[in-house]
């Protein structure tokens, strides 16, 4: 492997030695200790490894997810960076191949294909055996670019993700060199106004907006499409907000309703969303409006508002495409892991929702930065949004139409986390958790869909 300028002399030891050592033995592959006595007797310390081992598993960790998501231009960024700190792993240099020829297939990036070929071939002098890398090949070969024209915007953020990978050499040339990766906000560090802004262009869940239908009460709705595996199948105009206090007052007010005293608190919070609601009381409300508004002719007289399906909340959040439609909540929970409501990174380095951060001062509360709110906070007060929809990610729960299993018919499915609660589990966009459906808690809240009969 030619030495690079841009690397310190005793990682480029190390990276040529160990790349010669696996290709001379291409039958039996280097274990994390056969690669630490080679980095050690390169000259590196033991520190240097460890920090070179934590920068590889989190370019792989973040590449993998966003390749298993086919968001194949930050796939590329961050797998580029993996094959250039390990280019002795068959297993990365595989993965950093399918991430450029999905980029290939997309684009019609030439780089992108040369790349495949490089890292495959590569791959198959390390491991003949691989047959992930001998499928690329061949599909590589058969594989044409797309018949559709090429914007200059798409060419452009083709080549920049190329230049990114690129950068990963630069990114090991000190102790204290950090990269700046597509998906964190390093450079942005200290404005949260200019990190979320970066999300929004560069996290794979975040969508531009889509025009609004605004109904009688000035709820705002999106539409969001609804897959099954890799097939849309419909959409859906889902409400941008959580169904917010001053929206449920006028159901309370125009209704026989036995929690108005509780449910009238706060009258000078009308923008935060309301809570301390069964899931029988959020159906009621859906109910009330769906009447309410096809009798005044807003909506068609088949169309209806209701609670969304924890497979449609999926779909909102970003991840409906890789869970089963068909199986019981229970069972997805968590199942999808290391995949947050903004990206890969854990944690993230600003507030990017209403988590329970150090304001809250719970005991071994998840390590968040401080979001301004001890408890809820008024609906879209964090503009990172998917498909035009805020607050999917913390703030309160939300109520779902599912029960959490079919043997569990009054145990009904919360998503989207709150400002309470400890770790990361409950933060997870693939994150659950069931509550009897005639519970109350100040945690809970939900947010309507509207089904329309042309969908």
């Amino acid at each position: 492997m030619d030495s690079d300028p841009l690397l310190d002399s005793d990682l480029t030891k190390f990276l040529r030695k160990a790349l010669e050592i696996q290709l001379d033995e291409p039958e039996s592959q280097l274990t994390e200790e056969d690669l630490k006595r080679i980095a050690l007797r390169a000259g590196l310390t033991e520190e240097d490894w460890n920090r070179v081992c934590e920068k590889l598993d989190g370019h792989l960790l973040r590449g993998r997810n966003f390749l298993a998501f086919e968001n194949f231009p930050d796939a590329t960024v961050e797998l580029d960076q993996a094959a250039a700190i390990a280019p002795y792993r068959a297993n990365v240099l595989a993965d950093c191949g399918s991430a450029h020829l999905g980029l290939w297939k997309e684009t019609g990036a030439k780089p992108s294909r040369h790349k495949a070929a490089e890292m495959f071939t590569k791959c198959l002098e390390i491991d003949p055996g691989h047959s992930g890398a001998a499928e690329g090949l061949s599909d590589l070969k058969r594989s044409r670019p797309p018949s559709r024209k090429v914007g200059k915007g798409t060419i452009a953020a083709t080549v920049a993700a190329l230049a990114c990978g690129i950068s990963a050499w630069f990114a090991l040339s000190g102790p204290s060199a950090e990269p700046l990766l597509i998906g964190t906000v390093d450079e942005f560090a200290g404005s949260p106004e200019d990190a979320l802004e970066f999300f929004k262009t560069h996290n794979i869940f975040g969508k531009e907006d889509s025009e609004k239908f605004v109904n009688s009460l000035g709820m705002q709705f999106a539409e969001v499409p609804i897959y099954h595996g890799d097939q849309r199948v419909d959409s859906l105009l889902f409400s941008v907000f959580e169904t917010q206090l001053k929206e449920f007052r006028v159901f309370v007010e125009s209704e026989s309703f036995e929690g108005r005293d509780r449910v009238a608190q706060n009258p000078n919070k009308p923008d935060y969303p309301v809570v301390n609601v069964s899931w029988y009381e959020a159906r009621a409300f859906c109910q009330w409006l769906t009447s309410k508004e096809r009798a005044a002719g807003t909506i068609g007289p088949n169309d209806r508002y209701r609670l969304p399906t924890d497979h449609e909340w999926s779909c909102a959040i970003g991840i409906g495409q890789m869970e089963d439609p068909d199986m019981a909540p229970k069972y997805k929970h968590n199942r999808l892991r290391s995949v947050f409501p903004w990206g890969v990174d854990w944690p993230p380095p600003v507030a990017l929702g209403n988590y329970p951060g150090p304001e809250t001062e719970i005991p071994n509360a998840a390590p968040l930065s401080p979001d301004g709110f001890v408890g809820a906070a008024p609906v879209g007060s964090y503009p990172l949004s998917h498909w035009g929809l805020h607050d999917l990610g913390g703030n309160v729960w939300e109520w779902c139409e599912d029960q959490w299993d079919v043997n569990m018919e009054n145990a009904k499915t919360t998503r989207g986390g709150a400002f309470e609660g400890t770790g990361e589990n409950h933060i997870l966009s693939g994150g659950r958790r069931w509550i009897p459906s005639q519970d109350r808690k100040r945690l809970i809240g939900f947010r309507c869909v509207l089904e329309r009969e042309e969908n």
